[in-house]
This record gives structure tokens, C-alpha cells and sequence, in this order.
């Protein structure tokens, strides 16, 4: 673990909880710094793909200052190593809003964009 991910170890993301909508699985693609292309293992082999918007953060857009940087943090990082995830609902673009951690559980990968400063906190 880098050290700048230091400050978003949190508890694991089942304690206190259901592990009913975690899955594991791997981002294949970085759309932008708030949007990824997982594969995601659904369980018996089975596997299926979808693109998932982080929750409760939001990162600036395509010919914005800090696009690249967050976009490239994404994918020098994370890009083809296993996380964990928690789906919650598809939001009006058909992505699924989810809460990302490292495969350990350990890193909060939504907070530690927010950390870093590459994002800040959605208002909704």
C-alpha cells in the first residue's frame, strides 16, 4: 500500500454490514476519473461487465483542468488488479453507482481520489 493511500483505510466495507451486493472483480477500462469499465465475477464461473460511476464523487470533465491527471491516477493504480465492490443502483445513464476498495478491503478507492485531490465530494 502506497503511502498516499494511507488516509483512506477505513474498516472494511462488509463490517457492520451485508456482503449481499459486494463483488469482486477488476477494471478493464478508465472512462474518466469517476467512471470505470469492470469485469465483475457474479459468482460459479460466472462473469459479466458493466460500467460503474463512483459514488458520491465527482472528477472534472473531458478538456478540464485535472481531467488527465485523475483519469491516469486510475489507471496507473488500479487498472487490471482485483478490487472489491458495492453496488448500489444504476443511476439515469445506466451506470451502476458503486463504492470501490482495494481487493483487501482495506483502501477506499472513492475517498482516496477525493484525498489526493483529483475529486470532490458529489452534492448532490
Amino acid at each position: 500500500m502506497g503511502i498516499d493511500k494511507i488516509s483512506a483505510v477505513g474498516r472494511r466495507p462488509w463490517i457492520g454490514g451485508s456482503k449481499l451486493y459486494h463483488y469482486n472483480a477488476r477494471i478493464y477500462n478508465v472512462v474518466d476519473g469517476d467512471t470505470v469499465d469492470c469485469e465483475i465475477d457474479t459468482g460459479f464461473n460466472g462473469f459479466r461487465k458493466e460500467r460503474l460511476r463512483l459514488i458520491d464523487i465527482d472528477t472534472p470533465e473531458r478538456g478540464h483542468p485535472g481531467f488527465k491527471e485523475a483519469l491516469e491516477y486510475l489507471e496507473r493504480e488500479y487498472l487490471e488488479i482485483p478490487i472489491l465492490i458495492n453496488t448500489v443502483k444504476k443511476d439515469s445513464f445506466g451506470r451502476w453507482l458503486a463504492q470501490l476498495w482495494t481487493a483487501d478491503g482495506i483502501v477506499d478507492i472513492n475517498q482516496t481520489m477525493i484525498f489526493l485531490g483529483f475529486a470532490k465530494v458529489y452534492d448532490r
